[in-house]
Order: C-alpha cells, then sequence, then structure tokens
C-alpha cells in the first residue's frame, strides 16, 4: 500500500513537473519517435507526396490524429511554359483513423476524413519561413517523458521536422505558444465557409512577428 501511494505521489510530481515546464519551453524538441515515423509513412500511403509543410498533432493517450498539410498542385509541373511563380497549392485536413491487422503486429488506414481547399502562394512563403525559423531553433528540453498532446511540425517537404509535447500547452506569451496558436487557427480555418484561402491583415501580421522573434533568436544563438 505504501508502495501504491508512493508512485501515485512521484507519478503526481512528475506531472505538474511537466505542466510547469511546458508552459515555459519556448523551443520544438527533434522528433526522434518511431511512433511518429511509423505514422508519418502510414500516411504516405494515401498521401501527395509533395506537401511542403505539415502539422502533424498527436492527442493525450490513444486517439485520432489530425494531419494538416499544405500540397503543391503537380498537374502542371510538367509543362514547358511552367513558372514557379504560377504554382498552385493546397490547404489539406486529414483526420486519420486506424486497423490494427494481424494481431496487432501491424497496423494500415482504415479512412482519411479530407478537406482541401486552395490557399493564396503569399500565404503558404509565409508558413514555409515561419516552420524554417522554429524548426532551426530545435533543441531537447527537460521533459521526463510523460504522455500528452503532441505537435509536430515539418517543412522542406518533410525533410525537417520539430516537435511540441507536454503535459499541459505551453505558455501563450512564449514563441512555442505563439507557434501553436498559429496552427489551431490553421485548422479552424481550414473548417470555415470560404473555398479560397487568404489570411487577413491580422493573421499575416502574427505570423510575421513571430517568424521575427525565431529569427532573431536562431541569431543570436548563431552569435
Amino acid at each position: 500500500m505504501k508502495k501504491q501511494k508512493y508512485f501515485i505521489l512521484l507519478f503526481f510530481f512528475f506531472f505538474i513537473y511537466n505542466i510547469l515546464n511546458a508552459q515555459r519551453v519556448d523551443n520544438l524538441e527533434p522528433v526522434g519517435s518511431y511512433y511518429f515515423w511509423k505514422t508519418k509513412d502510414l500516411l504516405n500511403e494515401g498521401m501527395a507526396n509533395h506537401q511542403t509543410v505539415q502539422i502533424l498533432v498527436f492527442p493525450v493517450y490513444n486517439g485520432t490524429e489530425s494531419l494538416l498539410a499544405i500540397e503543391l498542385d503537380t498537374c502542371n509541373l510538367r509543362n514547358t511554359d511552367f513558372k514557379w511563380d504560377n504554382a498552385k497549392y493546397h490547404l489539406v485536413y486529414y483526420k486519420i483513423k486506424y486497423v490494427t491487422k494481424e494481431n496487432r503486429k501491424t497496423q494500415e488506414i482504415d479512412s482519411l476524413i479530407k478537406y482541401k481547399k486552395e490557399i493564396n502562394t503569399s500565404c503558404v512563403k509565409l508558413i514555409e519561413k515561419l516552420f524554417d525559423s522554429a524548426i532551426k531553433q530545435t533543441k531537447y528540453s527537460e521533459n521526463f517523458g510523460l504522455d500528452g498532446m503532441r505537435y509536430v511540425f515539418t517543412s522542406g517537404y518533410g525533410r525537417y521536422a520539430g516537435m511540441y509535447w507536454g503535459a499541459g500547452l505551453p505558455s501563450k506569451d512564449t514563441k512555442l505558444g505563439k507557434l501553436v496558436n498559429i496552427a489551431n487557427e490553421l485548422f479552424k480555418t481550414i473548417k470555415s465557409d470560404t473555398n479560397y484561402i487568404e489570411f487577413d491583415k491580422d493573421f499575416i501580421i502574427k505570423i510575421g512577428n513571430l517568424t521575427e522573434e525565431f529569427n532573431l533568436t536562431n541569431a543570436n544563438i548563431g552569435s
């Protein structure tokens, strides 16, 4: 009985520590999770290969993963008169459900619930710059490894990645808190009534200011 109380108290201590630590952490962590890369491989089987950036959200414990991606429309890439300035992009939302096969030894995707809307090219460039700047600041934090919400950000068509995870969300005043907030705003945008996505002035300023914050920190690290 004493051992049980001890483990309960220890778990409670680590849980509170992770919440407080998550609120003050201000950088993404490296993505070393086998589960993430396994999930990403499964997702790629049912998705376009030309996803310039991604936000993959893992809920607390078992739940349904969500993925938001900006996909390059490849229909006109082979045209001889194609120009990158005229490239089209789509903001795409996936809600993933899995089924386990062969006595839980393998998994495959059961269904992808999907929204797809064209997004303004200048908006794409803003998000790319923000994610690039945030991922450059990736480093390990002091989390103890308790399960919690995960936000994984990728850029460079999946070549680079950084992750936030913790028992609680980061403080709204930190760069990471602002990044998660922008991610959540993008999830709301894809579900809106509009068929063409173009950011309003306030959202553009918010993205630009956060990008500058990350760039300033990166410059200080390099100096």
